[in-house]
């Protein structure tokens, strides 16, 4: 997909006979925007959706895990973000790089993401981070395992399919004080 507006360019500019230094600047304005990371993430966040569309019940386990190649590294915290954001879960996104692949983690308030790290290290690199958020690395021999694993530590966790969407309150406002405009 992101290759398309480069052949585009490219096409017309040798129908234009349009110069070599025409076309290489063209080029690299189109190759800034595509490494722009609001595009990334959105080409990132569009596979994973697409493979959650595919797998349905991923949705539905206790932590969402999703491993692709080609995701910027970058951009995978922020789609982990939105996961648990949507699904009211834990998410970890994973991207291979090189050998192995780097993930992202986020979670929800009831669950420590970084002790249930803790509890499947022995399917990890290295990782590090806090409750709410951690950075990883694994081989991808090992990431069924750490999938199961991890799901079935956070079925400790919370005893229903997952946990609710918590809802901060800051103050209750008495009906009666209610108007349109307020």
């Amino acid at each position: 997909i992101a290759i398309l507006p480069l052949i585009f360019v490219t096409v017309y500019f040798i129908s234009k006979k349009g110069t070599p230094l025409s076309l290489f600047t063209e080029l690299y304005k189109i190759s800034n925007y595509l490494n722009h990371p609001n595009l990334l993430f959105k080409i990132l966040y569009f596979d994973i959706e697409e493979y959650l569309d595919a797998n349905p019940s991923v949705k539905t386990d206790r932590v969402i895990v999703v491993a692709g190649r080609g995701w910027h590294p970058g951009v995978i915290g922020i789609a982990a973000s939105r996961l648990v954001e949507k699904y009211s879960r834990p998410a970890i996104v994973f991207t291979k790089d090189g050998d192995e692949y780097k993930g992202s983690g986020r979670s929800v308030p009831a669950f420590s993401l970084h002790n249930a790290l803790d509890n499947v290290k022995e399917y990890l690199i290295r990782f590090g981070g806090h409750e709410l958020a951690a950075g990883f690395t694994i081989s991808r021999c090992n990431i069924p395992r750490f999938r199961e694993d991890i799901c079935a530590i956070a079925a400790q966790y919370y005893a229903d399919a997952g946990p609710r969407t918590i809802l901060d309150i800051d103050c209750v406002i008495p009906p009666e004080l209610m108007t349109v405009r307020s």
